[in-house]
């Protein structure tokens, strides 16, 4: 390892030390009560935060969010992709409460007593439902569905789901049989970051909304396919039927109704409540002792490290399948973009401009949700088409460069030498052009592996995707976040080093080639 890779390693280590000495020592701007029992402005009353100098926390698309504007028109409101971004915001001092299902909320409580306050005033009630696909195919599915929940409530099921995932008591999942001839397989979305509803505990998906899926399954005869991703997510894919049903993470909204069918009755209803910060009262923790912690809820906690390793597979298979893909494709884009055909050459040099004027997640999700929509392809292969299709139009402008670099003297002795077009491109022009971009391509591979950490927008769990529902159970960002960069830096450091030794010895071979005399007889040869 030379010097200059020993010094970026100590710059990033000391970096990460000062950042987490910083994260650990963040206070909070609002002044808000201890968990012993002081309230906020002398009251427990939500309302009293509607002020102009507080700042609301929400969950876009939620239920909560329609209560809260409502509810609250003097405080500045601010929105969150999720809960776990919406709790990690309000311990920053990024906003002085939040707006959310109370379950959710009381459960981020009993992680950090501490640090986390409801009032015991509720802001509203909700209701968690499950919701069916207009599309799906299964035509008696949302019957037979409204048939369970309904036989459920009136059997005392749905309460007694209720309290055994609320309790606090732990988290155990009953061992539900799958069936043994199934009808059809039911694909399930489901967010696989909400505690209680939907968690991983280790590698295994559990929860109250993944139990209640797995029964119904079993009672009518179906096998479950779960897919995990946001809400936003699931409402698309129910919209354009990629999915059968959601497994009951949603608050019922007019909008959210539009795009899937909801069930009736609910699951449960449940209290929307607001969180503060307390003050904590406690001596606080030391920078060693905050770390150990952490790091130990992290990844050692539920060997949660299981989910990190099984994102590197999907982020390494991702990035290695786009790869090639995308190098073929770019000389595939490069060679028609050059034809001699005109309507060719246009069609092939707007589609490159188009991709290549797009950000890389959008391009993404119109693959997903528009291109692809409808032909039941799996997210893995929508996800390596669209990256390998970017990689291919980014390296075909690379690739043209190159080929314009090859000085024309020598394509020109070449023809006078009687070599073919087809033995002109092979041994003198492309040579020459992989020579000049490989630099260039170096770039673009290490941007392509980095690139890839959006692909959890289309439900595929990658490196990315691991790092945020492990942040989903413990709320703490700093180990998750900075151990996936860490891995991506790493890995984009070694693929660095492989491609300069090809380059090394792409060029050293270039070299004896331009040493040898009778260089055309070479390249004849």
């Amino acid at each position: 390892m030379n010097k200059r890779i020993i010094i970026r390693l100590y710059l990033l280590l000391t970096a990460l030390v000062l950042a987490a000495s910083v994260f650990c020592r963040v206070k909070a701007r609002a002044v808000i009560p201890s968990v012993s029992g002081q309230a906020p402005f002398h009251t427990e009353d939500p309302l009293e935060m509607d002020r102009p100098e507080n700042t609301i926390g929400i969950v876009t698309g939620a239920g909560s969010e329609t209560l809260v504007r409502k509810l609250f028109h003097k405080a500045e409101i601010k929105s969150y992709k999720g809960p776990t971004e919406l709790i990690l915001g309000l311990e920053r001092g990024q906003v002085d409460a939040i707006v959310y299902n109370g379950i959710v909320l009381e459960n981020a409580q009993r992680e950090k007593p501490d640090k986390l306050y409801i009032l015991k005033t509720p802001v509203g009630t909700d209701e968690i439902c499950m919701t069916v696909s207009p599309k799906t195919k299964i035509k008696s599915l949302h019957s037979e569905v409204t048939e369970f929940m309904e036989a459920k409530k009136e059997q005392g099921y749905l309460d007694d789901l209720y309290d055994r995932w609320t309790s606090g008591n732990g988290y155990v999942m009953p061992d539900i049989p799958e069936a043994q001839q199934p009808r059809a397989v039911i694909t399930t979305g489901t967010q696989g970051t909400i505690v209680p509803y939907s968690f991983y505990q280790g590698d295994e998906l559990i929860g109250m909304c993944v139990e209640l899926v797995r029964t119904f399954a079993l009672e009518y005869g179906y096998a479950v396919d779960f897919r995990v991703e946001d809400t936003t997510s699931q409402l698309s894919d129910a919209e354009f039927g990629r999915i059968d049903m959601t497994d009951g993470g949603f608050f019922y909204t007019e909008e959210r109704a539009e795009q899937a069918d909801f069930v009736f009755p609910a699951i449960h209803e449940v209290p929307t409540e607001m969180m503060v910060l307390a003050q904590n009262a406690g001596p606080s923790s030391t920078f060693l002792d905050t770390m150990r912690v952490n790091f130990e809820k992290t990844f050692i906690r539920e060997s949660r490290w299981k989910l990190i390793l099984d994102g590197l597979r999907v982020t390494l298979l991702l990035s290695c399948c786009s790869l090639v893909l995308g190098t073929i494709l770019a000389c595939l884009f490069c060679a028609a973009a050059g034809s001699r055909f005109r309507a060719v050459s246009l069609f092939m040099k707007s589609v490159i401009e188009l991709v290549n004027g797009m950000p890389i997640v959008l391009f993404l999700m119109i693959c997903f949700y528009v291109i692809f929509a409808r032909t039941g392809l799996p997210e893995m292969i929508v996800a390596i088409i669209a990256f390998a299709t970017d990689f291919g139009c980014r390296g075909a402008v690379t690739l043209d460069s190159g080929i314009r670099s090859v000085e024309k003297g020598e394509i020109e002795a070449a023809e006078s030498m009687g070599m073919s077009p087809f033995q002109i491109h092979r041994l003198i022009i492309f040579p020459q052009a992989v020579q000049n971009i490989f630099g260039v391509y170096k770039t673009q591979v290490v941007n392509l592996i980095k690139a890839t950490s959006v692909v959890g927008y289309i439900a595929v769990q990658d490196l990315t995707k691991a790092s945020d529902i492990i942040r989903a159970r413990t709320y703490e960002a700093f180990f998750s976040l900075v151990f996936t960069a860490l891995i991506y830096f790493l890995i984009c450091r070694l693929v660095l080093l492989l491609l300069s030794i090809a380059e090394r010895k792409l060029n050293g071979r270039r070299s004896k080639v331009k040493r040898t005399p009778e260089k055309g007889k070479k390249y004849a040869e």
